[in-house]
C-alpha cells in the first residue's frame, strides 16, 4: 500500500466517492515535451511537462506476471489539435473566414515513446500512480477523439535489445557476479532504474552468494529474455513503482488469516469481477538442467488434484542451479509460479492510487 493522507484515504472510501468541499476523483496525465532543450525545439510548448487537456478518461491495467503496466488515455481531439501530424495551416471549413487559426502546443507531441506521468487523487491531493511510454496514438475522426495506449516505464526492458561491450559475446560476463547485482545490470541496461538485494543462497551458513554462474545476455535478446528466466527460477518478483523504478524483492507470502490491507465490495468499489480457473502451462513434472547436470521433481498436488493423474512434463535450463539444491529451490520457484496461475481473480474498481501490486 502507499502512503496516503487521511483525507484522500477518506474519498477512496466513500461510497459516494466524494470527500468534504465537493471533492471528487481528479487525474493529472503529464506529457513530456519531446523538444524541450532541442535545438528543433518549435516553441510551442515552453514548459518540460504539460498537462494533458481533454481526457475523457482513464484506464489502467496491472498484473503480477510482469511488473510493466498498461494504460489507455482517451482524448477529446476537436479540430484534430491533439493528432501528431497537426499544423495551422490544416483546419476545418468553418474557419475558412474567421480569425486565424492559432498553432497547437500539442503538435508533434503524442508521439510512440513520447513520456507520460499519471497522477490520481481527489480535488488537487492527487499522488504519482504511473509513469512510462506511448505505444500507438489512434485518431478516430468520426468521434473526433484521440486514444493513447502505453505501457510503464518497463517497456524499455521489455522492447530493448542487447548489445554486448566490443568484443564480447555476453551483456554480463562476470560469472561470479550475484544473481541480484546480474538483475540489476540487465534492466538498468536497458535505460531503466532498479534497486536489487545481494542474494544468498537460501540455508547456508555462513551466508552463501547466489552467484550468476554463467555469461548472460547474448545480441538480439532483448533485456527481459535475458532477466525474466534469472527471476522466474527464484521466490522474487520484480515492481516498478510510480515513478518508472524497478525493485526486485522476495515473493511475500500470504495466509487467508492475515488481515487484508484492502477490502473490495460490490456497494462501495467493485464494478466487474472475473474468477478463472486453467490448466494452461501446468506441469506435474518438470526437470531441471544446469549444463550436463539435471535432476527431476514431481509436484503430487498438481498431478493428482489438478491433472488427475495425466502425465505433463517440462525442461527448464536453469545455468546459475549449480548444485542438486538450487535446482531444487528453481523447482519449487517454478511450481509455485504454475499455481499462481492456476486460479486468478480479475476485478475492475474506481481507481484507487493507495493500491499496489505484492
Amino acid at each position: 500500500m502507499r502512503n496516503i493522507s487521511p483525507t484522500l484515504l477518506q474519498s477512496i472510501s466513500s461510497q459516494f466517492q466524494l470527500a468534504a468541499d465537493d471533492r471528487e476523483p481528479n487525474q493529472y496525465v503529464l506529457v513530456r515535451n519531446r523538444f524541450y532543450g532541442r535545438s528543433d525545439d518549435p516553441g510551442l510548448m515552453d514548459v518540460e511537462w504539460a498537462r494533458l487537456p481533454n481526457v475523457i478518461s482513464i484506464e489502467i491495467d496491472e498484473t503480477v506476471e510482469t511488473p510493466a503496466k498498461s494504460f489507455t488515455i482517451v482524448v477529446a481531439n476537436n479540430d484534430g489539435r491533439f493528432s501528431p501530424d497537426y499544423y495551422a495551416g490544416k483546419w476545418p471549413q468553418r474557419y475558412l473566414f474567421g480569425d486565424e487559426v492559432p498553432e497547437s502546443p500539442w503538435a508533434r507531441q503524442l508521439f510512440p515513446n513520447t513520456e507520460i506521468a499519471i497522477h490520481l487523487g481527489y480535488g488537487e491531493e492527487v499522488i504519482p500512480y504511473l509513469r512510462g511510454l506511448i505505444d500507438e496514438v489512434t485518431i478516430n475522426s468520426d468521434a473526433q477523439t484521440l486514444t493513447i495506449t502505453g505501457r510503464s516505464m518497463y517497456k524499455k526492458v521489455l522492447t530493448t535489445t542487447i548489445k554486448p561491450p566490443s568484443n564480447k559475446q555476453y551483456f554480463l560476463n562476470d560469472k561470479t557476479m550475484n544473481i541480484g547485482e546480474a538483475v540489476k545490470k540487465l534492466v538498468e541496461g536497458a535505460g531503466v532504474p532498479c534497486t536489487a538485494p545481494f542474494i544468498t543462497v537460501p540455508g547456508s551458513n555462513p551466508p552463501e552468494s547466489y552467484e550468476l554462474g554463467v555469461a548472460r545476455g547474448e545480441r538480439f535478446q532483448t533485456f527481459d529474455d535475458a532477466v525474466r528466466d534469472i527471476v522466474d527460477s527464484l521466490f522474487f518478483t520484480m515492481v516498478e513503482d510510480a515513478q518508472g523504478k524497478v525493485t526486485l524483492k522476495s515473493i511475500p507470502r500470504y495466509s487467508q488469516a492475515d488481515d487484508p490491507k484492502v477490502v473490495v465490495d460490490d456497494f462501495l468499489h467493485l464494478k466487474e469481477l472475473e474468477y478463472t480457473m486453467s490448466d494452461n502451462d501446468l506441469y506435474g513434472t518438470i526437470i531441471i538442467k544446469s549444463g550436463k547436470k539435471a535432476d527431476i521433481f514431481h509436484s503430487g498436488f498438481i498431478t493428482n488434484q489438478i491433472l488427475r493423474g495425466q502425465r505433463r512434463e517440462a525442461e527448464y535450463e536453469v545455468p546459475w542451479a549449480n548444485t542438486s539444491f538450487k535446482r531444487k529451490l528453481a523447482a519449487q520457484a517454478y511450481f509455485t509460479q504454475m499455481l499462481h496461475r492456476w486460479r486468478k481473480l480479475s476485478i475492475a474498481i474506481p481507481a484507487n492510487p493507495a493500491i499496489e501490486l505484492w
